[in-house]
């Protein structure tokens, strides 16, 4: 029987900066930063940090008064989510639809144009104003709808591992933007913190954001502390796997196909499939490693499974194939020894397919782990 075809989604881009990002090589930025030169991720970010108790009773007493119809000018201005400093009343800001969508474009183009200066300007006039990404009336701009996934990312492409990429990226977040935005390849605020290591940033992240998805993977099968190993940075490193996140952790697909190898044959073949897809639907487990270095699609070989390999080479998350194990050998060398004639020749053939398909997003790979 033949297994799902795997068409769930369109294969992601081929922007040279995000794929070297996936590998573990440097985050190339897009542009280069502007003429102030930004300093080292020395400098302590300010916070405002009162107990839980009085954050939630503010909270309560602001919604309370919401309930009643109290006035829109009487705008709630205690402690905002992920510990952020509180905001000024927007009456000290005559904001209308003109100078909202000025200052929004003022910040897209800083953006753009990787300017430090006018990219600070616009977040503290937003600031001011009392206004945040992920509120009324920024949250329904249309020219501002992206900043909630993607400034954050910008700002770390952008700058780096200097100390304004900690800066910016930090008072984004407290002021709505998602801390867990990913560029195209999944790669994260957390990931981006880990490969630059920026310590203040990851610490911020760890202790402010109570729903950061410290667990995830991006498009190559590696989390945050996988990346910070990676590149030296012990620091983060340390930090990371205090707060839990796993150097090797569990392949729920690889064991799942290894424990039932007779079901992915005759009469069960459609629904092993099936659970196979909802797994690799669920989290990057393609590309994760096993302890001994092997990805999903090298066991596939090992098993002698063409119709697994098949499987795997059309799903748009498809298997990194330029991977190594840790007997150094890869994929198409396990292929090579298949003793059937006709077995090997339908494997490798699919193999090739999937690597003459993808050979643009390999020539821009990095491969420094």
């Amino acid at each position: 029987m033949k297994p799902l075809q795997g068409k769930d989604q369109a294969r992601p881009g081929v922007d040279p900066s995000a794929h070297a990002a996936l590998a573990g090589g440097p985050l190339r930025p897009t542009a280069d930063a502007s003429s102030t030169q930004p300093q080292s991720d020395s400098s302590a970010i300010p916070r405002t940090r009162p107990p839980a108790s009085v954050r939630a009773r503010e909270q309560l007493e602001h919604e309370a008064g919401l309930t009643r119809g109290l006035p829109a000018k009487e705008t709630w201005t205690g402690t905002l989510p992920h510990s952020a400093p509180a905001m000024s009343v927007r009456d000290s800001v005559a904001v209308d639809d003109e100078w909202l969508t000025a200052h929004v474009l003022k910040l897209r183009s800083g953006l753009a144009a990787a300017a430090t200066e006018q990219i600070e300007r616009a977040v503290q006039e937003f600031a001011d104003a009392g206004l945040r990404f992920d509120r009324e009336p920024l949250a329904s701009h249309p020219a501002a709808a992206e900043f909630i996934g993607k400034a954050p990312i910008r700002v770390l492409q952008i700058y780096r591992h200097h100390a304004v990429a900690t800066r910016l990226a930090t008072k984004l977040i407290e002021m709505g933007c998602d801390a867990n935005a990913c560029d195209e390849l999944h790669n994260t605020v957390l990931m981006y913190a880990a490969k630059h290591g920026l310590t203040r940033l990851v610490e911020f992240l760890l202790a402010d954001c109570p729903e950061l998805a410290l667990h995830r993977l991006n498009f190559y099968g590696r989390n945050a502390a996988m990346i910070a190993q990676a590149n030296g940075n012990t620091q983060v490193l340390a930090m990371l796997v205090e707060a839990g996140i796993l150097l090797n952790p569990p392949n729920a697909a690889i064991i799942y196909f290894e424990a039932n190898r007779e079901r992915f044959t005759g009469a069960h073949a459609q629904e092993a499939y099936e659970q196979l897809w909802h797994l690799l639907q669920r989290t990057h487990y393609m590309n994760l490693a096993d302890a001994t270095g092997k990805t999903l699609i090298f066991h596939a070989v090992l098993n002698q499974d063409v119709e697994a390999v098949r499987f795997l080479c059309r799903r748009s998350d498809y298997p990194d194939l330029s991977l190594r194990d840790h007997d150094h050998k890869s994929v198409f060398d396990y292929a090579a020894l298949i003793g059937d004639d006709v077995k090997r020749r339908e494997i490798i053939d699919a193999l090739k397919a999937l690597r003459s398909e993808m050979r643009p997003v390999g020539a821009h790979r990095k491969k420094d782990h």
